[in-house]
């Protein structure tokens, strides 16, 4: 946002994951990361607890729309507990 706001030599992740954006009024947004990265609070980093294809999960959150789920506030935000407890059906 205005600067540099911490540090670290270590990361939180390592692999593929979709991320889920959760504060500002893009807050539901779905990106994705790769490889070995850091993870603020300001995201919902997604991890399946079945094996699934990462892009297909990032692409039917986004069909989701998260955004949906925001709590209106000066700045809205989507709560961990909340997206944690949707369900997603998986095919087989």
């Amino acid at each position: 946002g205005n600067g540099l706001r911490g540090f670290t030599t270590t990361y939180t992740h390592e692999g593929s994951y979709a991320l889920v954006g959760r504060q500002g009024a893009l807050c539901g947004n779905v990106n994705y990361a790769t490889g070995k990265f850091w993870a603020s609070e300001h995201a919902v980093v997604a991890t399946p607890r079945v094996d699934v294809e990462i892009h297909w999960l990032g692409e039917l959150m986004r069909a989701m729309d998260l955004n949906q789920y925001s709590v209106s506030a000066a700045q809205p935000g989507l709560s961990v507990v909340i997206v944690g407890n949707l369900h997603i059906p998986v095919p087989p």
